[in-house]
């Protein structure tokens, strides 16, 4: 096995617990890694949709008002990094097209050299070089084919371990886990994924994430069963975590965290 592979397996490995705990059925492959129309967004990302009732009316989790502005008939926070349009976001597999609202990135003076790089460089940057496994992670997690985006979560946690930059989560949030809800009916695929990167940042110190949000929503879809599995799987992830930044870094600043929760 070359260098590449090598590097792929191990970050493969130590997210395999939370990819278990997102289990196909939840998982829901034809749906855009966008942001449609239709469904309902967490606040905490940039350039959410505010989130809706049933009946259309805002919920009690908002923030303040001037912290959003309408545009194109939806409330969207006043500081995101982006400019919001709408497009069309066609399925693959049913070929057919979703009106979407989406946030376009800023441009900025300064073109990432990451970005141009293919996978296979990437890959083989990745076992030291957090930014490296940020960006191949998050080309990943957008996909729709399971495998992928088990890879690109592994890769996100490496970069984690690597950096401390819990940053690299909201991007994450931004592309592929912000929807919550689609058609008034809850999304778990997402909702698990958001409470894992939630606890794992509220273990490290962040609690900007919020993750008793997630998990109120989750217990009243999920058994009470299903909540402990995904907190150990975030123990698990945690204690790969750990042992890579030592392994790679020498620094001890999650196993320190760990050990003082």
């Amino acid at each position: 096995m070359n260098r590449t592979h090598t590097v792929l397996a191990i970050c493969l490995l130590s997210a395999t617990m939370v990819a278990w705990l997102l289990t196909s059925r939840d998982h829901q492959p034809g749906a855009p890694s966008r942001v449609p129309a239709s469904t309902v967004n967490d606040l905490d990302v940039q350039a959410n949709l505010a989130t809706q009732s049933s009946s259309g009316q805002r919920d009690t989790e908002l923030p303040e008002t001037d912290h959003l502005e309408r545009i194109l008939g939806i409330d969207v926070r006043k500081d995101r990094p982006c400019t919001v349009e709408i497009r069309y976001v066609v399925d693959s597999e049913s070929s057919t097209s979703t009106e979407a609202y989406v946030c376009i990135p800023d441009e900025t003076e300064e073109q990432d050299p990451y970005e141009s790089w293919d996978a296979s460089t990437l890959a083989a940057l990745a076992y030291g070089d957090a930014h490296a496994a940020a960006v191949l992670g998050l080309r990943h997690v957008v996909s729709e084919n399971r495998m992928e985006e088990v890879l690109g979560l592994a890769l996100l946690y490496r970069s984690v371990a690597l950096s401390g930059d819990l940053d690299t989560f909201k991007k994450a949030i931004g592309l592929r886990y912000s929807v919550v809800e689609i058609d008034a009916e809850p999304n778990l695929h997402n909702l698990k994924q958001l409470a894992v990167f939630a606890t794992i940042a509220s273990r490290l110190g962040d609690d900007s994430l919020h993750p008793d949000r997630y998990f109120e929503r989750l217990r009243q879809h999920v058994p009470d069963e299903e909540i402990t599995t995904i907190l150990t799987g975030v123990d698990a992830v945690l204690e790969t975590m750990a042992a890579i930044q030592t392994g790679a870094t020498g620094d001890t600043t999650i196993r320190e965290a760990l050990e003082n929760a």
